[in-house]
C-alpha cells in the first residue's frame, strides 16, 4: 500500500503551519503562493479569479489539509466574512515545534 498521500498531506499541512507561524498572531489566508507550493499568484479581475489548473488543483489540496487542521483543533478559523481568518491555535504551535524546533511556541503555550 503507497504512503504517498500522507507524505504529501504531511508536507502541505507543514507547510500551511508554517505560513500561519510567519503571520501569527495575526489571522492570515494562506495560499498555494504563500505556503511555497507555486510561484503562481492568480489575476483576480472583474471579480473573479483566473489561475491555471494546476494552481486549482494546489488550491483545492491546501483547502483539504486546511480543513483537517481546523477540525482537529491545530488551526483556529474565526470565520470572518472579510478578510483573513485562520490564526494557529496552542496546539498547533507545539506541534508544529515538534515538526521543526526552529518554530519556536510562544511561553505562554508551554
Amino acid at each position: 500500500m503507497s504512503t504517498d498521500h500522507i507524505a504529501r498531506f504531511n508536507e502541505v499541512s507543514t507547510r500551511i503551519l508554517k505560513d500561519l507561524y510567519r503571520n501569527f498572531p495575526v489571522p492570515h489566508y494562506s495560499t498555494p503562493n504563500s505556503i511555497g507550493l507555486t510561484d503562481e499568484v492568480p489575476d483576480f479581475s472583474n471579480n473573479e479569479e483566473k489561475s491555471s489548473d494546476e494552481y486549482k488543483a494546489l488550491a483545492k489540496e491546501l483547502r483539504a489539509a486546511l480543513t483537517w487542521l481546523i477540525e482537529e483543533g491545530f488551526v483556529c478559523d474565526r470565520q470572518y466574512r472579510f478578510g483573513p481568518s485562520h490564526t494557529l491555535t496552542s496546539e498547533g504551535l507545539k506541534a508544529l515545534q515538534r515538526i521543526d524546533p526552529e518554530f519556536q511556541a510562544p511561553t505562554i503555550t508551554h
